[in-house]
């Protein structure tokens, strides 16, 4: 190990990335390999062989992919992938199986910092989203149900997201239950609200029109501004991405005719 670090001393001022790369992931495996031995662990199970026998398999296919690319832009995206198939095998290298009496590993600690920007953004999106399913239930139901079926599905991944971020963020499980649990609260009490103020409204036309246009626009930005743009960021000029695109707007509208 030594021996790599006298040789990246050497390396750094001469600038090579490569060479630099090349010590830094070298000397990576030993740190790799010493905690291993150190930290007696049993063969593989018939299990993660199998595992990692599928991602090789993987591998290869990805590799094949990566040959017969010949844009700068497939290239990148078929070595993401190649990448991250490889990182699947990393990990089932390193999920060691310690012996019965071996000293338990100690879990990493969670840092007890709640992101209040995060959760307060979390909380806002779920009260518009939920005064606007209200508003759009008093305009048409039909149109309520498209939005709320547009919304479970929105809400759902945000969920996700949103959940496994707060599991990072504290062990508590009281503080779990109320930064989870509070969006879908305050999702159906923006609903309610929403529809009490639709409702209220349908006396003057102006003011309602100006509620809904409001919420339409807010949302349109959203979608334009924000979803769209991070999508062609991501995915470039994937045709799947934008085939899920027009697909959506089909189903859409489709829904909205079958509900009326």
């Amino acid at each position: 190990l030594m021996e790599e670090v006298g040789k990246l001393v050497v390396a750094v001022p001469i600038g090579s990335r490569d060479e630099i790369d090349k010590l830094v992931h070298s000397m990576m495996f030993v740190v790799d390999r010493a905690k291993r031995t150190l930290a007696l662990p049993e063969p593989f199970d018939e299990a993660n062989l199998k595992r990692m026998q599928f991602h090789a398999d993987e591998l290869k296919q990805n590799g094949e992919s990566l040959k017969v690319e010949t844009t700068a832009l497939g290239a990148r995206k078929a070595i993401g992938v190649f990448e991250k198939t490889l990182g699947h095998i990393h990990g089932h290298t390193e999920r060691l199986r310690f012996r019965r009496w071996s000293p338990a590993a100690q879990k990493d600690k969670v840092a007890e910092k709640i992101s209040w920007p995060l959760v307060f953004a979390v909380f806002v999106d779920a009260g518009v989203d939920g005064l606007l399913v209200g508003l759009a239930f008093t305009a048409s139901v039909g149109t309520g149900w498209c939005m709320s079926i547009a919304t479970c599905i929105e809400m759902g991944f945000l969920g996700l997201s949103f959940c496994a971020s707060i599991r990072n963020m504290t062990t508590s499980k009281l503080k779990q239950s109320v930064f989870v649990l509070g969006p879908s609260v305050v999702l159906a009490l923006a609903g309610i609200l929403g529809d009490i103020i639709g409702t209220a409204m349908k006396s003057n036309p102006e003011v309602f029109v100006g509620f809904v246009s409001f919420a339409i626009v807010a949302l349109i930005f959203l979608v334009t501004q924000e979803l769209l743009a991070e999508a062609r960021e991501t995915a470039g000029d994937s045709i799947s991405v934008n085939i899920c695109l027009f697909v959506g707007m089909l189903v859409g509208i489709a829904v909205g005719a079958v509900l009326g």
